[in-house]
C-alpha cells in the first residue's frame, strides 16, 4: 500500500513505500537514504532529478541505458506493461539508429 505525502517527489516516494514493504529497520532505512544521497553526489545529480538522458542512457556510467518504468517520472495508477512495451521499443529503435548511423559513417 502506498502512503502517499504531498510535496514528496515520486523517486523518493518510490523508495520510502519500498523501505516500508521490506520492513526495514529505522538504522537500516537511514543508511539506505544516506547511500542514496551519496550515490547521487557521485553521478553530481539530485535524486530528485532524472537519472537518464533523452536517450535513456544512464548519466555518468558509459554503455548503460533504462527501458523500463522506472524513467518515468511519475507513476500511473493504472497497468504499466504497456507502457514498458513502448519504452522497450523506443530504446531499441535509438539503439538501431545509432548502429546505423555509425556503420554508415
Amino acid at each position: 500500500m502506498t502512503h502517499t505525502r504531498q510535496g514528496v517527489n515520486p523517486l523518493h516516494q518510490r523508495m520510502i513505500d519500498d523501505m516500508h514493504m521490506r520492513r526495514l529497520s529505522p538504522r537500516t532505512q537511514a543508511n539506505y537514504l544516506r547511500i542514496v544521497r551519496e550515490f547521487s553526489r557521485f553521478l553530481g545529480r539530485s535524486p530528485s532529478m532524472s537519472v537518464v538522458d533523452a536517450s535513456l542512457r544512464v548519466h555518468g556510467i558509459q554503455s548503460l541505458r533504462i527501458a523500463d518504468s522506472s524513467i518515468m517520472p511519475t507513476l500511473t495508477s493504472g497497468n504499466t506493461a504497456a507502457i514498458c512495451m513502448v519504452i522497450g521499443e523506443k530504446a531499441s529503435r535509438m539503439i538501431l539508429d545509432r548502429q546505423k548511423e555509425r556503420q554508415a559513417a
